[in-house]
């Protein structure tokens, strides 16, 4: 999920390390593996995955809860490593601002269950966002403010609150002249 080239590091067959962690790895077809490259993660609809103009990439409908719970995952185990942010650059990865509505749209289902046991008898530990999907908001709402969109989002809001008000007290005030 996320590409070797935005790891900053390569699989060794010696060793375990990022690039070899289980749980960032999917079996894909290749074709799928090509058309993706090292594209970041972004909105779209759709079944099949399909890229976004030279640098972004929609995984498909059933797939983008599974893209953003590994996502998500990778930036917490690599903490110090990897990010996730609005316009990826270097090692960050994903729009972090459709991550969490993917979350909810493509619940945790039987095969991510299934696999996280496979990755866990291998590798001895678990992707806490599938054994527990309750901990997915808190820990994006985290990320989120890491990348200072928290503050943009509620700012947004805000503005847009005052604007309708604003044009709420106009249609009152216009109401009034011509009744």
């Amino acid at each position: 999920m996320w590409p070797q080239s935005r790891l900053g590091t390569e699989a060794t067959s010696s060793g375990r390390n990022i690039a070899s962690d289980p749980h960032n790895l999917r079996a894909i077809i290749p074709t799928t593996n090509t058309s993706r490259l090292n594209r970041y993660f972004v909105t779209g609809s759709g079944e099949v995955g399909y890229t976004i103009g030279s640098d972004q990439y929609y995984p498909g409908d059933a797939h983008r809860g599974d893209v953003a719970r590994i996502l998500l995952y990778m930036a917490v185990r690599y903490k110090d490593i990897l990010s996730l942010t609005q316009n990826p650059t270097g090692t960050e990865m994903g729009d972090i601002r459709v991550l969490y509505n993917w979350h909810l749209e493509d619940p945790v289902d039987d095969f991510e269950i299934q696999r996280n046991n496979v990755i866990h008898s291998h590798q001895g530990n678990r992707n806490p966002f599938i054994d527990h999907p309750e901990y997915f908001q808190p820990v994006w709402e985290y990320f989120m403010q890491q990348a200072g969109l928290q503050a943009q989002a509620i700012e947004t809001m805000k503005n847009t609150i005052a604007s309708y008000e604003l044009n709420a007290t106009r249609y009152v005030e216009l109401e009034r002249q011509y009744i």
